[in-house]
């Protein structure tokens, strides 16, 4: 599924959307869903593309590991939003560690 970012200052790009999540805190670790994620029940991410600036088509993407956020980190964000900046990350495959915080809306 295509989802369009959102132009911010500096050249960086924003990216808002929702992913359900499943499981319990008791229980395993939390599985996430949703048209935009993707992989496999304990490896689900997200990927991130856009297009280059002169309109030839869509630069490499970046995927985004959902399996860096934890039940203490879903029970912090209720009603709030989860951030991950990925400035400078590099782009392809890979399955590098995200660093997920907390925002407020």
């Amino acid at each position: 599924m295509m989802h369009e970012g959102v132009a911010r200052g500096g050249g960086l790009m924003q990216f808002d959307f929702q992913v359900t999540v499943a499981g319990s805190p008791d229980q395993a670790p939390p599985d996430f869903g949703g048209p935009f994620v993707s992989g496999s029940k304990g490896e689900r991410f997200v990927y991130l593309s856009w297009e280059r600036l002169n309109g030839a088509g869509f630069m490499n993407r970046i995927k985004v590991r959902l399996a860096d956020i934890d039940w203490a980190l879903i029970g912090a964000a209720e009603s709030r939003v989860l951030e991950a900046d990925l400035s400078g990350a590099a782009t392809g495959g890979g399955n590098r560690p995200v660093a997920w915080q907390v925002v407020d809306a």
